[in-house]
């Protein structure tokens, strides 16, 4: 699991690997519960690369993800400190540096590579995942009792409950496409 700080972060990292992004969206993640449980669960599962940008907001963020998990399952992924603009923003940052969406490419997957994150290869694509359309075949998404399908799914999971999207990041990092089939109807069954 990689996370980043916002959905333009996401946007740029999920060019170059395939896999579960999850975002602090900023200093949200401070007051945000039931984010901060979904980390913690993923995290103690699978370990974490925390990449952030290189500003005291990101250094932030990096020590408040260190309090939350395990010290062994969290590996940080340092960009490199360089001045400019994201192309969006009509101003510099307060440090006036470039965070993670304005990093080129080439740079990114130098430092994914460096601190072990794989790309977006065939290893990485030959396992199912699970998609909305997944959720909604199985009633967990788009119709009637499905946010208390989710609730249910979420349960057996061990997640806070979670709406569709969150839902899917944590079940491709959890569950295998099989696992999340053979739950998802045996919920579907129950009703």
């Amino acid at each position: 699991m990689v996370i980043v700080e916002g959905r333009y972060d996401k946007a740029r990292i999920a060019k170059l690997v395939e896999g579960t992004i999850v975002t602090t969206e900023g200093f949200g993640v401070f007051k945000d519960k039931g984010k901060v449980e979904l980390i913690r669960k993923l995290g103690s599962a699978n370990g974490v690369l925390v990449i952030t940008d290189s500003d005291a907001a990101g250094r932030r963020i990096r020590g408040f993800l260190k309090g939350i998990l395990p010290p062994d399952k969290v590996t940080n992924a340092y960009i490199p400190a360089v001045r400019g603009r994201e192309r969006r923003k009509d101003k510099d940052s307060a440090e006036g540096l470039l965070g993670v969406e304005g990093m080129d490419e080439g740079t990114l997957a130098e430092v994914l590579s460096k601190f072990g994150a794989e790309g977006n290869d065939a290893r990485d694509t030959a396992r199912r995942r699970v998609t909305k359309a997944d959720l909604y075949e199985r009633g967990l998404s788009g119709g009637a009792g499905s946010a208390a399908a989710r609730a249910k799914l979420c349960e057996r999971l061990g997640l806070p409950h979670l709406p569709p999207n969150s839902l899917l990041d944590a079940v491709n990092a959890l569950a295998t496409y099989e696992e999340f089939v053979k739950i998802a109807d045996e919920i579907k069954n129950q009703h």
